[in-house]
């Protein structure tokens, strides 16, 4: 019996500041390393030492993961913001 004919998909990866480094992205937190993952087909989650964040507006929405701005890092350029977010989404959101 059939239940679907979407091949399987891993929705989850290792990642850590060097291998953003590495791509040439920009590491967005203040924790070296954790998992990143696509939940609910939209919903971008990063787990780091037993807690899962929410990373994008639609997993923080829904209420998948705690705020992420504890693991945030601070702009150093820019007193009060926070270092662009966009490169984790877009790695997380191509897990999907």
């Amino acid at each position: 019996m059939l239940t679907g004919c979407a091949e399987a998909r891993d929705t989850s990866v290792e990642v850590s500041r060097s291998s953003f480094s590495g791509e040439g992205k920009v590491w967005p937190l203040t924790v070296e390393s954790g998992k990143l993952a696509c939940d609910d087909g939209v919903s971008v989650t990063f787990e780091s030492s037993g807690s899962i964040y929410a990373v994008n507006g639609t997993a923080r929405d829904t209420g998948i993961g705690r705020e992420i701005r504890p693991i945030w890092r601070d702009d150093p350029q820019y007193p009060g913001l926070k270092i662009s977010i966009k490169d984790l989404i877009n790695t997380g959101l191509e897990l999907c």
